[in-house]
């Protein structure tokens, strides 16, 4: 067989190699170098060129395409433009949202698809510059436009120090231009999550995602795994409950990370619209927690670094935390009434898909997820997601994925007739019921090494692993990510020239105060507000169940407004 096929042996070992160096790959140029070799040895150049696929509805999808083209370039009727963007403006029109599109080529998905994608932000450059259409009619149309897309959200979950791998997966999208603008963090992934918050993708770059974020303040996140035990043993006992760590060394640490900037500061710095789930409880009816996803919406005036320590309070780990919160006069003061407990996010909401929905008309979910207890049962989705395997592999894959699906099912019944007992106060049965994957799901490759040091504070060489493994991670699915971002960053690109013709106007531009020292302390006044701005907390709340849009007079003179607002359902 192989003197009969020598061609068939050679490019087998052709696409062994571009495997291979894809997995070796340090940066995203060398690993796409590699991919598109793959591609191309593999077939899957022909598969892009080719408009058919049962994946989606390519003749409509095409049809369309050449629609628009025509009326754009022959000067058709702007009207006729404006009716079929309505049409094409939704997530799933044509399939072109069926992520099975972004699963065969590493480097792209169907050329008809990308086409399609660039005509349609062609279309919406032609309806805003159009003169056959008020102000008032191009801001009403784009803020529907917003609307109708929602937004797309990336989740960093919980993990522990694997967390620290999310700052790959952000440092990858970053660089891609295929950052979501909506971000929440649970347990771990509230650590990165703060971050964002109050950092430009500029300073996440530069400063963040460096091997030297774990230490650069002098203080540690973990204490030594021994100290913990000894912690844990002599508190086993005690009223209180076991614990390997304090609240307050770990209320320090992120002192030092995330100053006393709250949620609405960090808001009007950077415009990201960042949230951070935490389980609110109570000793007397424990049944009754529930998760509270916390913003500049829903909570403004509460710190990040009490949001941070609130989010990783593991019963086990540490005590139940008071969430804190900033007074006018800058004052800290407890969130919450006497007796109310909060304690780590992940317990009921490690993604909170449907609090993101109803906040932010989130519509689409990246998530980032490294939990120990939950990536054996995950596949990482996009490009190599189903890659070429003999048959032997690809049996022994099924099998393996059939265990996995049995134990899961069996875990989910378990939990359903509450059989599974209480751990430390907290209902595990909650946690195998929860939903960890999102439309496009990354899962950073862990050793089993890497996964005993969960509760470990990350030295500047584990860091260098963690970053690489997350962008490793990232980058098949990077051009999954910017197939979900195109139409809406197009839309929201376009919709930022109308800014005064809603109700309220998109995210503030990104300005970048005077530099931190030390911590991350915003520049205000007695009112704790970050510099130059009005709050946005408030105004926020209010909109958030309306879904009118009001179309004001164009002013004669462009007024000057201190803080920008966003209506959190307008797209």
């Amino acid at each position: 067989i192989v003197l009969a096929k020598p061609w068939r042996v050679m490019a087998e070992y052709r696409m062994y190699r571009y495997n291979r160096a894809m997995r070796r790959a340090r940066t995203f140029e060398e690993w796409a170098a590699a991919a598109a070799a793959l591609d191309r040895e593999a077939g899957n150049d022909a598969w892009r060129a080719a408009d058919e696929s049962s994946d989606y509805d390519w003749q409509l999808v095409t049809r369309t395409t050449e629609h628009l083209r025509r009326l754009r370039e022959e000067g058709g009727d702007v009207h006729d433009i404006l009716l079929t963007l309505r049409t094409v403006l939704n997530r799933n029109f044509g399939g072109l949202g069926n992520q099975k599109l972004y699963a065969r080529a590493h480097v792209g998905t169907k050329l008809a698809v990308e086409a399609a994608q660039r005509e349609v932000a062609a279309c919406l450059q032609h309806v805003a510059d159009s003169d056959r259409l008020t102000f008032s009619d191009k801001a009403a149309f784009f803020a529907s436009a917003k609307k109708a897309l929602g937004r797309s959200a990336l989740c960093l979950s919980g993990g522990g120090a694997l967390s620290m791998g999310h700052l790959g997966v952000v440092r990858s999208l970053i660089e891609a231009g295929a950052m979501p603008p909506v971000v929440s963090g649970t347990s771990g992934g509230s650590i990165g999550a703060a971050m964002l918050a109050f950092n430009t993708d500029k300073e996440m770059l530069e400063e963040v995602c460096q091997p030297d974020i774990s230490n650069k303040h002098g203080v540690r996140w973990f204490k030594p795994v021994h100290k913990q035990v000894m912690s844990f043993a002599s508190t086993f006992l005690s009223q209180q409950g076991a614990r390997m760590m304090e609240n307050e060394d770990f209320a320090n640490t992120c002192r030092a990370y995330y100053g006393s900037i709250t949620f609405e500061e960090a808001y009007q710095r950077t415009g990201r619209m960042v949230s951070i789930t935490i389980t609110v409880a109570s000793r007397a009816a424990p049944r009754a927690a529930h998760p509270l996803v916390l913003n500049f919406l829903t909570a403004p005036t509460v710190l990040l670094w009490s949001a941070v320590a609130a989010s990783c309070a593991l019963p086990g780990l540490m005590r139940p935390v008071t969430l804190m919160a900033k007074r006018r006069d800058g004052q800290e003061t407890p969130y919450h009434p006497v007796g109310v407990q909060t304690l780590d996010g992940s317990v009921h909401s490690d993604i909170p898909s449907e609090a993101l929905a109803q906040l932010m008309n989130v519509q689409r979910f990246v998530v980032s997820q490294v939990n120990p207890h939950v990536t054996p049962f995950l596949r990482q989705t996009g490009a190599g997601a189903n890659p070429r395997r003999n048959t032997i592999i690809q049996w022994c894959d099924s099998v393996d994925r059939y265990v996995n699906i049995s134990i899961q099912a069996k875990l989910v019944k378990l939990a359903k007739l509450r059989l599974i007992p209480r751990l430390f106060g907290v209902e595990i049965g909650n946690i195998v019921l929860q939903r960890y994957r999102g439309h496009i799901t990354i899962t950073p490759y862990l050793s089993i090494f890497d996964q005993f040091k969960a509760l470990s504070h990350p030295s500047e060489e584990d860091m260098r692993v963690y970053l690489l493994q997350g962008e490793r991670a990232t980058w098949p699915a990077v051009a999954a990510v910017k197939g979900l971002l195109a139409l809406e960053q197009a839309v929201d690109a376009v919709a930022r020239r109308f800014p005064y013709a809603t109700r309220v106007t998109s995210p503030p531009p990104r300005t970048s105060p005077p530099k931190r020292v030390g911590g991350a302390e915003a520049e205000g006044g007695d009112d704790g507000r970050a510099a130059g701005g009005a709050g946005v907390g408030g105004a926020g709340a209010g909109d958030a169940g309306s879904s009118t849009v009001r179309v004001l007079p164009v002013p004669s003179r462009r007024p000057r407004l201190r803080t920008p607002m966003v209506d959190p359902m307008s797209g």
